[in-house]
């Protein structure tokens, strides 16, 4: 028992090692790559406001992912996200517009 004892003092922190460093090769190898999922069209200038997260939040503030100045506009208006095969907009907002 001794001998298995004295074998895995060695072999653990030598198996340690290389899944570590397994670990940080493959974080700068294999670096996220940013795929586009929707397209948006400014219909003000035309330009495309292109969707690259599963989620998307829309409103006034700089915190958003898309921000929009329009004044129908809420600070946290909308959230598009993929759910499945679908696209799904939620309203973040308490406002309620005619517009």
């Amino acid at each position: 028992m001794s001998f298995i004892v004295s074998i895995m003092r060695y072999i653990a922190p030598i198996t340690a090692l290389i899944v570590i460093g397994a670990s940080v090769i493959s974080l700068f190898r294999n670096r996220p790559r940013v795929h586009k999922l929707a397209r948006l069209i400014d219909t003000r200038g035309g330009e495309p406001i292109e969707i690259d997260h599963w989620e998307t939040s829309i409103g006034k503030s700089k915190s958003n992912d898309i921000v929009l100045d329009y004044p129908a506009i809420a600070r946290f208006h909308a959230v598009i996200a993929k759910k499945r095969r679908d696209w799904v907009i939620t309203n973040t907002s308490n406002r309620t517009s005619n517009r």
